[in-house]
């Protein structure tokens, strides 16, 4: 894998929140996500420093959370669908992003 899935990551925009409580909290999920992984990764990045995920495990973490976006997802449409369809495409960006930083080949 090569340094696409960093820059995907960095120029995808960050998804809106949801008046919704349930697709509100996958919201907030995301963002924890996504503030873990820059921890992780923009050290490595930006200074050299070795990718560190530290105690977390981002696939199974970002693997749960895109499980029950997906399933959240097929029992809705509309503007919330598309909401959620955003939230899926940022947690694959998450997850390549973090597979790619563990490959250590940048």
């Amino acid at each position: 894998m090569d340094r696409s899935a960093y820059d995907k990551w960095r120029e995808l925009p960050f998804p809106d929140g949801s008046s919704l409580d349930e697709v509100d909290e996958m919201h907030a999920e995301l963002v924890y996500w996504d503030a873990m992984t820059a921890e992780a990764v923009l050290p490595m990045m930006e200074r050299s420093s070795p990718y560190d995920p530290g105690e977390l495990d981002f696939s199974a973490g970002l693997n749960g959370l895109r499980e029950r976006l997906v399933a959240l997802r097929a029992k809705v449409s509309g503007s919330i669908a598309d909401t959620l369809d955003g939230y899926v495409e940022y947690a694959d960006a998450l997850a390549d992003v973090n597979r790619w930083a563990a490959d250590g080949d940048h």
